[in-house]
C-alpha cells in the first residue's frame, strides 16, 4: 500500500491498520465486468497491475469510457466522499488486471 500516491502521507501506524484489513485479492481479465451500473459501493479498488475503465452509454448505444484506472490508482473514493452509495457506471477490466478491494467500512473508520 504504501506505493500508491494515495496513501503516502500517512503515518505508518496507519499503514499498518490498512494493511491488515480483510481484503479480498482479484485478477481479472481484459474484458471482464468488475462491477454494475447500481451495485452497493462496498470496497475501495486499488489496482496493484493493469487497468480499469468505467463506462456508460449513450442512448443510441454507443460506449463511452469515462475513466481509466492504472496500476497504482485507488477508487472510487471521490463517490465515497460525496456520499454516493451505488456505483454509477459500469465497471470493466481493461488490461488483464489485479486488484485489491479494500471493505469500505472499515477503511473509512
Amino acid at each position: 500500500m504504501s506505493k500508491l500516491q494515495l496513501f503516502q502521507e500517512i503515518s505508518p501506524k496507519a499503514i499498518d491498520c490498512i494493511n491488515q484489513l480483510p481484503y479480498i485479492d482479484k485478477r481479472y481479465d481484459t474484458d471482464e465486468k468488475v462491477a454494475d451500473f447500481g451495485d452497493k459501493i462496498d470496497y475501495i479498488y486499488v489496482i496493484l497491475k493493469g487497468a480499469l475503465k468505467t463506462n456508460e452509454y449513450t442512448v443510441a448505444g454507443k460506449e463511452i469510457v469515462s475513466s481509466y484506472y492504472l496500476a497504482y490508482d485507488a477508487f472510487p473514493f471521490y463517490l465515497v466522499y460525496s456520499g454516493v452509495e451505488k456505483i454509477p457506471y459500469n465497471v470493466f477490466c481493461h488490461k488483464k488486471a489485479e486488484v485489491l478491494l479494500l471493505p469500505k467500512q472499515q477503511l473509512m473508520a
